[in-house]
């Protein structure tokens, strides 16, 4: 009998012995005569086999080593070839490639020197496999067809089925997927053919359909791969092959989430996490819930999705792994991105890059994660309009993608490269890239990716000169939209509804602008259920385009009600909810996840002004020029202006702030210090520049509305601002004859109506009785650092805060507490009972815990904790208060984040703890003034029994008598109830 002494190796660790005449290599003893040194050697051959397949790699390895020495020892050459193969492919196993490269070459040296070569085909094979693991993949190719050559020369059905399997793995890797396709399709043809074999898995060659997958996957031909790794996935359940199984459905999720079926990628996940729950492997654990994550913000639910990511993180961490940490940070920062909360995902990837850059050589995973980061990057900074860093970070991932022969890394990278020129203006470039990303994604059949390029050429259509231009858009719009349909894109969706009611909107089909607007409204509110607070304020910013262009199409129809709807429906949503949720009595975690809460109908507007026996007027940008004025009467009227913002000569943004610098304060950049110790002159100058732009905003503001405004003074108007104009200090705005607003009119500051019905509900609900009062002033000051690693640099003290108090806590009969005895838990402590609660101290806009800026300086615990003593935004939002009025006599305490949410900062905070009226700062505020400004309120408050909105303006007017500059008196604003 003639035994074939070399194997055939088409899996790595599944090995099997194959003869020319279906005789094994055991039979090597029986053919020379049986000697007992040969027998062992066959033995110990044989112990290997069942070792190695048994995934017992280095075991085999020593079996086969001992079987080498004995048959070299006898000098019996075939056993010898055969051994030598076998320690070749055991070292390969263990990952020994120095080692198997020396004993293949041997082996393969040994065969060409012999008379009988037909061995020289599998030599030549597993030769190639080592160098495919060496990832030397032209030269695992080429020793992988030399092998299929012999194999068919000598009608060798098994070696060609081997070497085709094998050839196509590495054609697959070394990227030609198209060559490993018809390589794993020419394997199959064969196999039919095979003959018989006790372990059948080679009847069964999943390893082939992975090959077609992947490669399938590769080229975007998610059809194809999904029905190959099903095929897989089949095969290796059968065979209870579990390891085998969870590598597999990494790629059937993951082709199924590219096919836009993200419903069947989640559940192919979770059968990952269940065989994981058995065979333990937190790196696949923590991608299998990106996965997931990843699947449900594709569904539109940030919810789910944030939720897997987190859960993902905190494995990570668990286990310490810094690779499996970058990879479930950029999952979290990939669904703060989607949502729009770019800081926080700009934040969360620059800390991945800068892991990634300080390595010397990259693995697959981590280019894969570079790729992500830098695509990442570009979005954020994208969402936060600093374009021109957009671009460079887009740029590096195309130049990349390029480099590795990456159309679909390359596609996307353009795709949001086009948007940020659009931004820049850059048509040219834009629309050159548009077509290049266009045909990638047709080659690729990417409907998704076809959807986006189709709504980002109309959008560049939108904006050009041709003839013809707008119905263009509109087509390409349209198109957008059904592809979008298709896919369940629900982004793209209302992105292009948007524009395609914008484009109507200019084409004055009015009616056409105001279905597709609601639709696209509908879409991005639908968001929002389940998400958390920082998610729902981000969104805010992503959907607000859609309300503006819907408030124009419904003024344009003469519409002013359902504008004012509108308007008020697009702000301060998750403020709102966070609201209701507080008065429905609701923990916040149960309020953030089940929580929805519907807008207020014109009527329900009315019945607001009527409660709140107050005008309302609501303020809303609509563009860059078009300021809309809403006002609604106490009886519940309703009234429409609209005022041009170009009469400023700048942007709103940039006016504001130089009103700022003119009344005497200057912006958070620039420390927010008080202008002081300047030269008459300089005064003078000021003074002029400060009264001419409290007259123009004057102008722009009241004088539109000034005849639907009250004629008594102490009746009550209530101005909702938007953006910019959250900073402007209404009382101060000056008329024709240098009389400032305060003069006219008693007045109060709301988000929007919706926050006004439900304050006043939470102040309905506040305990009955007296609850004492909580003052606080100058307390121990603590040292701050807003900076990981910079030094802290302790607060300056405040004499006049601590005057404040003690004036203040006399008018209302209770001790204030100042210096050391300020000390944070305790005043907290004392904040849940108080009914009114007054803090003379620090206010500080920086961020410290969480995303909500803002900060109340307090005299520290004593804990040594970084930034001991700041009572946060972020831990007032988590307080319980019973407080009728919550006084934060202190700087900056009005301000904050502007956002589509309205004002994200320490008035916030305290409205969802349960406060209905909060009396904040909108600039630094002097200690002197100040001080006499809360002891005036106090005494018209309590002494006159004026309510809260009247004994403010009694105030300020007082304070003016005194105090003239507005810098003094304007500062302070009363949010929310006034009774």
């Amino acid at each position: 009998m003639q035994s074939r002494v070399v194997i055939w190796v088409l899996v790595p660790l599944l090995v099997l012995r194959v003869v020319w005449s279906g005789g094994m290599v055991g039979a090597i003893a029986q053919e020379v005569g049986g000697d007992e040194r040969k027998d062992e050697a066959d033995y110990l051959m044989d112990k290997g086999f069942r070792l190695f397949n048994s995934r017992q790699a280095q075991a085999a390895l020593e079996s086969w080593q001992q079987a080498l020495k004995i048959y070299q020892d006898v000098k019996y050459k075939k056993g010898e070839i055969e051994a030598l193969g076998y320690v070749g492919i055991a070292y390969r196993a263990v990952g020994n490639y120095e080692k198997a490269l020396y004993h293949l070459q041997n082996q393969l040296n040994l065969i060409q020197q012999s008379q009988d070569r037909r061995d020289e085909g599998a030599a030549l094979g597993n030769l190639g496999l080592l160098y495919h693991s060496l990832k030397q993949y032209p030269q695992a190719i080429k020793l992988q067809q030399e092998s299929l050559r012999i194999a068919r020369k000598n009608e060798d059905i098994f070696g060609e089925f081997a070497a085709l399997g094998n050839l196509a793995r590495s054609l697959r890797d070394d990227k030609k997927y198209e060559q490993a396709i018809q390589t794993a399709l020419a394997a199959l043809d064969v196999r039919p053919k095979l003959p018989f074999f006790p372990d059948d898995s080679y009847k069964n060659p999943y390893e082939l359909f992975e090959t077609l997958g992947l490669s399938y996957a590769k080229i975007s031909k998610f059809e194809e791969a999904i029905s190959s790794y099903e095929k897989a996935v089949s095969i290796v359940r059968n065979l209870d092959l579990q390891e085998d199984e969870i590598r597999l459905l990494s790629g059937l999720a993951g082709s199924y989430y590219y096919d836009n079926n993200p419903e069947k990628a989640i559940e192919a996940y979770n059968r990952q996490l269940l065989l994981l729950s058995r065979k333990s492997n937190h790196t696949i654990e923590v991608e299998a819930l990106v996965g997931i994550g990843d699947s449900y913000a594709k569904l539109g639910q940030y919810s789910q999705a944030i939720k897997f990511h987190k859960k993902a993180l905190d494995i990570a961490r668990s286990n310490q792994n810094s690779a499996d940490i970058r990879r479930a940070l950029i999952g979290v920062a990939t669904i703060n991105g989607y949502v729009g909360n770019y800081k926080a995902a700009k934040d969360s990837y620059h800390t991945v890059l800068n892991e990634l850059e300080k390595q010397e050589a990259l693995d697959d995973d981590d280019s894969r994660n570079l790729n992500l980061v830098l695509a990442g990057l570009g979005t954020a900074y994208q969402g936060l309009e600093e374009y021109q860093k957009s671009i460079v970070f887009y740029n590096r991932r195309i130049e990349i993608a390029r480099k590795q022969g990456d159309p679909r890394g390359e596609m996307i990278a353009i795709s949001n490269s086009t948007l940020v020129n659009f931004r820049l203006g850059n048509f040219k470039e834009g629309s050159d890239l548009l077509i290049e990303g266009l045909k990638i994604a047709e080659q690729l059949k990417d409907r998704s990716a076809q959807a986006t390029f189709l709504g980002r050429v109309g959008l560049f259509a939108s904006v050009s000169n041709a003839d013809g231009a707008s119905e263009i858009a509109i087509q390409y719009y349209k198109q957008s939209l059904v592809v979008a349909s298709e896919t369940k894109d629900y982004e793209i969706q209302a992105i292009s509804l948007q524009n395609l009611g914008a484009v109507f909107l200019r084409q004055n089909k009015k009616d056409l602008a105001e279905t597709n607007l609601k639709n696209s409204i509908e879409i991005w509110e639908s968001f929002r259920v389940g998400l958390a607070d920082e998610q729902r304020r981000s969104l805010a910013e992503k959907s607000v385009q859609s309300y503006r262009f819907l408030q124009q199409a419904q003024i344009a129809l003469q519409k002013k009600g359902s504008a004012l709807e509108t308007s008020d429906r697009g702000r301060a949503r998750a403020f709102i909810e966070l609201l209701a949720a507080r008065f429905a009595g609701e923990t916040l975690e149960n309020a953030i996840a089940k929580q929805k809460v519907e807008r207020l109908s014109i009527a329900q507007i009315q019945q607001v002004a009527k409660t709140q026996a107050a005008t309302l007027v609501q303020y809303s940008i609509v563009s860059d020029k078009d300021l809309y004025i809403y006002i609604v009467q106490p009886n519940g009227s309703i009234q429409f202006r609209q005022a041009n913002l170009t009469t400023l000569g700048k942007s709103l943004n940039d006016f504001v702030n130089a009103s700022r610098d003119g009344l005497g304060v200057r912006g958070r950049t620039e420390e927010a210090e008080i202008l002081t110790a300047i030269s008459p002159e300089k005064q003078r100058e000021l003074q002029e520049q400060r009264d001419r732009s409290l007259r123009q905003l004057h102008q722009l503001l009241i004088e539109p509305i000034a005849d639907l405004l009250p004629k008594n003074e102490n009746d009550r108007v209530i101005f909702m601002p938007q953006g910019e104009l959250f900073l402007v200090p209404f009382p101060a705005l000056l008329n024709a004859q240098n009389q400032p607003l305060i003069t006219q009119h008693t007045i109060l500051t709301a988000p929007s109506i919706q926050t006004l019905d439900l304050t006043h509900k939470t102040a309905l609900s506040q305990p009955k009785g007296n609850r004492p009062a909580l003052v606080v002033g100058n307390p121990t000051m603590p040292a701050v650092t807003t900076v990981i690693g910079d030094p802290p640099k302790k607060l300056s003290v405040l004499p006049g805060s601590e005057t404040e108090a003690i004036a203040i806590a006399k008018q209302l009969n209770t001790q204030a507490i100042t210096g050391s005895d300020a000390r944070k838990d305790k005043v907290v402590q004392q904040m849940q009972n108080a009914g009114i609660i007054h803090l003379a101290t620090h206010g500080l806009l920086d961020s410290f815990k969480g995303d909500t800026p803002g900060a109340i300086a307090l005299t520290p615990n004593g804990t040594g904790d970084r930034n001991d003593g700041l009572l946060t935004s972020g831990e007032i939002f988590d307080l319980k208060l019973n407080a009728d009025l919550v006084v934060l006599s202190a700087c900056d305490t009005g301000r904050g984040d502007i956002t589509g949410d309205g004002v994200i900062g320490l008035s916030r905070s305290l409205f969802v703890a349960g406060v209905p009226s909060v009396i904040v700062s909108l600039w630094k505020v002097p200690d002197e003034s100040t001080a006499f400004l809360m002891t005036e309120f106090y005494k018209n408050w309590k002494d006159r029994k004026l309510d809260k909105a009247q004994s403010l303006r009694q105030a300020m007017l007082t304070t003016r008598d005194k105090y003239p500059q507005p810098l003094h008196w304007a500062a302070f604003t009363l949010i929310g109830e006034s009774e």
